[in-house]
């Protein structure tokens, strides 16, 4: 929730675009109404990393398990396609815990 610095009004989205308080008619500068905006989670950044990271890496092996063995190279579509959406579904699944815990962050912070 951004608040006018100088007289204490709840500012408008208007006035947020415009950088003016039409309560008190003072220009606010950019900055000041970035010091309200949202604290990013740390733990939530972690666990969205961490889902992207797996997304990545089980592509990568999805292309390795399918390839076969180093003797005779024969990609199987189906072992890449089971490997591909196991890392698929399990890094989105992180990546939703780490909104649903970025989620309860807000909340939090909306309550304070």
């Amino acid at each position: 929730m951004d608040i006018c610095p100088y007289c204490g009004k709840k500012l408008s989205e208007d006035e947020k675009i415009i950088y003016k308080c039409t309560s008190c008619g003072k220009r606010l500068e950019p900055t000041v109404l970035n010091q309200n905006r949202r604290y990013i989670n740390e733990i939530a950044r972690a666990v969205k990393t961490g889902g992207i990271v797996i997304i990545v890496l089980g592509t990568i092996l999805s292309f390795i398990v399918a390839g076969g063995s180093g003797a005779k190279y024969e990609f199987s579509l189906l072992l890449f396609l089971i490997a591909e959406c196991i890392s698929i579904i399990s890094g989105f699944l992180l990546i939703g815990f780490s909104e649903i815990i970025q989620l309860l962050e807000d909340i939090k912070n909306k309550l304070k």
